[in-house]
């Protein structure tokens, strides 16, 4: 029964993170970062909108089987922006979703051990958990330069 409820609070910390803006922001804009370069792709090396979607995908993920491989000089040039673009927001929005879904789990946690101690250590690392992020330090650093 233990491991139902981890997997449930697993799946809810998922859930939980993908409801963060910044998640939310930078998926989507990786998103539109595929549905562009399906498009320039589907238009250049003359794929299927379907190979286009999947090759951007592939491409941004860096996983690369070769499949689909650009052959058109103007292709390969759209390619080699596309990755520099493509990359960077896809690792962003992969991080985002990670340092969510991580202190997603950290507050779990510290809920889980509100009756153990009688609920004020918990409910003080809960507090300084949904206070502190990367991100927000990060949005903190800039505004003080």
């Amino acid at each position: 029964m233990r491991i139902v409820r981890l997997y449930a609070n697993l799946f809810r910390a998922m859930g939980r993170a993908l409801q963060v803006t910044a998640v939310q922001a930078l998926f989507g804009f990786a998103l539109l970062i595929a549905v562009l370069q399906a498009a320039v792709f589907s238009v250049l090396e003359d794929w299927s909108l379907l190979d286009s979607f999947y090759f951007a995908i592939v491409t941004m993920a860096t996983v690369g089987y070769g499949d689909f491989v650009p052959v058109t000089a103007a292709g390969k040039l759209a390619a080699i922006v596309f990755m520099f673009g493509g990359i960077g927001i896809f690792v962003l929005a992969i991080s985002a979703f990670a340092q969510a879904f991580l202190r997603q789990i950290l507050i779990a946690d510290s809920e889980e051990h509100y009756s153990s101690d009688g609920g004020q250590e918990g409910m003080r690392k809960n507090a300084n958990l949904q206070q502190d992020s990367v991100l927000d330090r990060g949005v903190q650093r800039d505004k003080t330069n």
